[in-house]
């Protein structure tokens, strides 16, 4: 397998964009860029109650043997801060990035019943949401009507 390197002109580029990604359309919270070991990563939390998160940006033109990603495990770290693994952020040029959790060794899955819960609340926050959405369509909706009306 031919493993390459990213250049110096693409890996901040690809750094920034996974970086834009995770704080507008993720909604990512804290996020920082770090710069270790001649490797630049991101670390953020996914939402208020989640914890910090290591993200390390590739790109899908860059061959990664599983020696590797042992060793991005191993080397990329934060001070006073444990991980059980690493985020991927495989970029695309056209921008699409598809994020990956690596770990090492196996991680145990969480309980049925603690996904079920996730489930709950997630659904929960879907209603809320279309609730609020609907909410606001129809109040700008009477708005429009009342000023066509006096106007």
């Amino acid at each position: 397998m031919e493993q390459t390197k990213l250049t110096v002109e693409e890996e901040p580029s690809l750094v920034s964009r996974v970086y834009l990604d995770l704080c507008e359309a993720r909604g990512w919270w804290n996020v920082t860029i770090h710069n270790q070991a001649d490797q630049s990563f991101i670390s953020g939390h996914p939402n208020r109650h989640e914890p910090r998160q290591l993200v390390l940006p590739i790109s899908s033109h860059q061959m990664v043997s599983p020696m590797q990603f042992q060793h991005y495990i191993h080397t990329i770290k934060l001070e006073d801060y444990k991980t059980e693994g690493l985020t991927l952020a495989i970029c695309e040029p056209d921008t699409t990035t598809v994020y990956y959790k690596i770990s090492d060794g196996l991680v145990q899955p969480e309980s049925p019943e603690i996904t079920d819960v996730k489930k709950c609340e997630r659904y929960q926050i879907f209603q809320k949401r279309k609730a609020d959405l609907d909410t606001s369509v129809q109040a700008y909706t009477n708005r429009l009507k009342r000023k066509q009306e006096e106007g």
